[in-house]
């Protein structure tokens, strides 16, 4: 029996020898000597790391606790404010209004310190506040709040904004709950509508009327408010064509704008103004005439109220005479070197002979004083017969008269007949700062006989503005020496067929008379020719577009007390047998751009190509041909 046991348990011992074999067992079936114990570094990095992480995210916990228990401006302290502002919603101008700021503490907790802040827009003038305010910037400090207590704060004043507009109403609460060391904020807001104007305005005038025939316009500006204005704007939009002859009260000398400001205009009253003129001959149809008034705040802005208009229906006359300068009857901007051309167009509407007709257009610098017609006046006139007049040292304008003697048609214009009158004169290619960047053109025409009506009329003709742009101008060159005759360039000159030439070119812009903005200058370099890289500007961008193949050179401004800046770059080619005996070209046709700032036109030049021909520069002359 102790046989059989010593059996089995020698068997179940090789059983789990066997079993502690298979788990220790290596990769090539041998056993590790168990004999020496080696701890691993790997696994005390591994508790570390382990322990490292376990306290980050204990922190990680506490800051968000902290953040949802003690960050400012948190909802989650036990402490509620609860605000309101209550007031009218639909405002009129002028009239006093009353705003109530309603605040409450609704939580269980004390509100240890409150302050509130009020923005309102700069268009609501605060006349009144209760309580007042204890600081400056329109800031109350409240300070204790019990829980369930409740304070107010009521403000007067009036609104002189725009009609129509919106404006906000914004206060700022900021407080401390007494459980708490940080500050909380609630912000409150009351968007207003400003619909209703603290004027009131009329216009009237005549349904009808025939030109050059005085006519009376009245505007009518009423204060409908409860306050005193100290200033207030009447503005007038007359019709293209209507010749002011006098206003009361008389416009401000120099005003470039049909406009009155009115003085303190007390609550219920209104003023009266008026404006007298005629249409010029060259105005027919149905004309409106827009009035608009407006308050002029304490900052000198303006603040429109109202608008109204009046319309009238001008006749067509016995004559009509139309001004024409280069093709329009509208102000119009030219250039230095251009050529102005006039033209004065006569039709006689009626169904009879109109007799004995003179016409004359005068030519004036704008405004008038010591400068001097921009035209060339000592070359040649281009004329219609008229007689010409130049300035003299007592009069500044040139004029142009034409009468029955000149011309046959204005001893008899038949019924429904037309005359054109016309010259022309060069304007200055170089302007001076003695000559004038700015000229009027009048028109005046008379009749003395229509039919068997006897009676001189005199018709007065809408006149033009003629604005002169500013004298820029761009020269191009290309050159391989320099002034001094040491070379710029580099490579064979005359230039030789398979072998590289290097070239500069300068772009210059010259400008006196306007300030200039937006100037933009590029050219295409032609195929083969290479962009060398090497490139200066005094001012603005020089940069290449190497895929488009396009130099461009770009400035934001120009000041008149900079004359001229230029931009320099270097090109390279490398000529074909083709080119043997052949100028190659170097640049594309180039465009100038740049807007003038007191005409707001947009001034274009260009330029032809440049070759290596090197006009200009004299120490290469003869040397631009390609050779073998």
């Amino acid at each position: 029996m102790a046989k059989k046991i010593r059996r089995i348990n020698k068997q179940k011992s090789a059983e789990v020898d066997q079993d502690l074999y298979k788990i220790y067992e290596d990769d090539d079936g041998k056993l590790p000597d168990l004999t020496t114990v080696s701890r691993e570094s790997g696994r005390k990095a591994t508790r570390i790391l382990t322990r490292t992480i376990q306290a980050f995210c204990v922190l990680a916990v506490i800051s968000v606790l902290g953040f949802f228990f003690f960050s400012p401006y948190s909802k989650r302290s036990g402490a509620h404010l609860s605000v309101t502002i209550n007031g009218n919603d639909n405002i009129q101008n002028g009239v006093l209004e009353t705003y109530q700021i309603a605040y409450a503490n609704d939580g269980s907790i004390p509100i240890a310190s409150l302050e509130i802040k009020l923005n309102m827009p700069e268009q609501f003038v605060l006349k009144q506040a209760r309580p007042e305010q204890t600081s400056e910037g329109n800031t109350w400090t409240i300070g204790h709040l019990s829980p369930g207590s409740d304070g107010l704060i009521e403000l007067n004043g009036y609104w002189t904004a725009q009609v129509p507009s919106s404006s906000t109403i914004q206060t700022i609460f900021t407080y401390k709950p007494a459980n708490f060391n940080s500050d909380f904020q609630d912000i409150s807001t009351k968007t207003v509508s400003i619909s209703k104007s603290a004027l009131e305005i009329k216009a009237d005038g005549p349904e009808e009327t025939i030109h050059s025939e005085p006519v009376t316009y009245e505007f009518t500006v009423k204060n409908v408010s409860e306050i005193l204005f100290e200033k207030t704007e009447l503005k007038a939009v007359l019709p293209n064509g209507f010749i002011i002859e006098k206003s009361e009260p008389e416009l401000p000398e120099g005003s470039a704008q049909t406009a009155w400001i009115i003085e303190n205009l007390k609550a219920g009253d209104e003023t009266k103004i008026s404006i007298t003129g005629s249409y010029s001959a060259s105005v027919t149809g149905v004309q409106t005439i827009d009035a608009e008034a407006g308050i002029i705040l304490s900052d000198q802005s303006r603040q429109t109220q109202t608008s109204a208009q009046t319309q009238t229906d001008v006749l067509g006359g016995d004559l009509s005479a139309f001004l024409i300068a280069n093709g329009s009857n509208e102000n119009k901007t030219l250039s230095p070197g251009d050529t102005l051309r006039v033209s004065f167009d006569i039709k006689n509407n009626s169904d009879a002979n109109a007799e004995h007709i003179s016409a004359r257009i005068f030519v004036s610098p704008n405004p008038t004083g010591t400068k001097t017609l921009p035209l060339k006046l000592d070359q040649k006139i281009v004329s219609d017969s008229g007689i010409f007049t130049a300035p003299s040292n007592k009069q500044a304008y040139a004029s142009f008269a034409w009468g029955e003697k000149e011309v046959n048609e204005l001893l008899l214009l038949p019924a429904h007949g037309e005359k054109s009158l016309f010259f022309s004169v060069p304007i200055l290619q170089e302007l001076t700062s003695s000559n004038a960047d700015t000229m009027e053109i009048k028109a005046e025409l008379s009749v003395s006989t229509i039919g068997k009506v006897k009676k001189t009329k005199t018709l007065e003709i809408t006149p033009i503005i003629i604005s002169i742009n500013s004298n820029a101008s761009v020269n191009a060159s290309a050159y391989y020496f320099n002034k001094d005759g040491t070379e710029a360039g580099k490579g064979p000159l005359p230039p030789k067929a398979g072998v590289s030439t290097t070239y500069r070119v300068s772009w210059t812009v010259t400008n006196s008379l306007h300030e200039l903005e937006n100037l933009s200058l590029q050219a295409e370099l032609p195929p083969g020719v290479s962009w060398a890289g090497t490139s200066s500007a005094q001012a603005g961008e020089l940069s290449f577009d190497q895929q488009a193949r396009i130099v461009s050179w770009k400035l934001n401004r120009m000041p008149t007390s900079v004359t001229q800046v230029t931009s320099e770059f270097e090109i390279a080619i490398t000529p074909t047998e083709e080119d043997i005996g052949t100028f190659v070209k170097l640049t594309g046709p180039a465009g100038f751009e740049a807007t003038d700032v007191k005409t707001k036109d947009t001034i274009r030049k260009s330029f032809d190509i440049l070759t290596t021909e090197l006009i200009g520069d004299s120490f290469a002359a003869g040397k631009g041909v390609v050779i073998e």
